[in-house]
């Protein structure tokens, strides 16, 4: 039996197994650094190391340098969304023939049969719907105006949905107006681009945007409702 225990001494911490000499274990720990006491035959031998990849002229078999390229590294962005919650849908509408853009999932179950329905959203969503147009005139500022009809439902003071817009040179989107909590809005708002501020010299950028928090959704039924809003009618004016 290889009993092992650990003493605590100012700071430091000993490890002593049973049956092991102690000159073949680390003596101690102080805070992340290990201090090594090890005997002669713990050295490596000598074709443990393989250099698998290395830099241009280091002769290994995969060069880890960019030089030429990528050099068979790939890259992905594990913070852009790979699905999009928003659908053409007649969810929550009192006609079934009037159709919107709804965000939601279809797929959450009912976190109350009597309050909730089937379907929601869930924490910590990004979804964004766009519309991007080039100006007439880019020479000139330019004035959006965006109108709509709004359901939204989503935990107030936390989960918004957001008109925004894009303007060139700015990280992020821009916020026009935004919504949170429960009830039937009209959109009626706009917003003014100078030149400098057209994407890429020629185009306007308007969006609708939903964004929720880490927690309370009906993901974790800590908050339900149905789904976080649906918008239509909408009507864009640039002039």
């Amino acid at each position: 039996m290889n009993t092992r225990m650990l003493f605590a001494v100012a700071g430091f911490c000993l490890l002593i197994a049973a049956g092991v000499s102690a000159a073949d274990l680390p003596n101690f720990v102080d805070g992340d650094q290990m201090i090594y006491g090890r005997a002669e035959n713990f050295n490596k031998a000598s074709g443990d190391t393989i250099d698998l990849m290395g830099p241009t002229g280091s002769g290994a078999p995969y060069i880890g340098d960019f030089e030429d390229g990528w050099n068979g590294w790939t890259t992905v962005d594990v913070t852009q969304p790979t699905e999009s919650h928003w659908q053409v849908s007649n969810y929550n509408q009192a006609v079934v023939t009037n159709l919107a853009a709804w965000c939601g999932d279809i797929s959450y179950a009912a976190c109350n049969d009597s309050l909730d329905p089937i379907g929601g959203y869930g924490n910590s969503w990004q979804d964004i719907i766009s519309y991007r147009t080039a100006v007439a005139n880019p020479g000139a500022s330019t004035t959006i105006s965006v109108s709509a009809t709004l359901q939204n439902d989503t935990e107030p003071g936390y989960d918004y949905t957001y008109l925004c817009t894009k303007i060139q040179g700015s990280l992020g989107y821009t916020d026009v107006q935004s919504w949170d909590g429960k009830g039937s809005f009209v959109v009626n708002n706009g917003v003014s681009i100078l030149p400098a501020e057209l994407l890429d010299g020629t185009d306007v950028y308007i969006a609708f945007r939903f964004e929720s928090d880490g927690g309370w959704s009906d993901a974790d039924c800590s908050f339900y409702g149905a789904g976080a809003c649906q918008i239509d009618d909408i009507t864009v004016t640039v002039s």
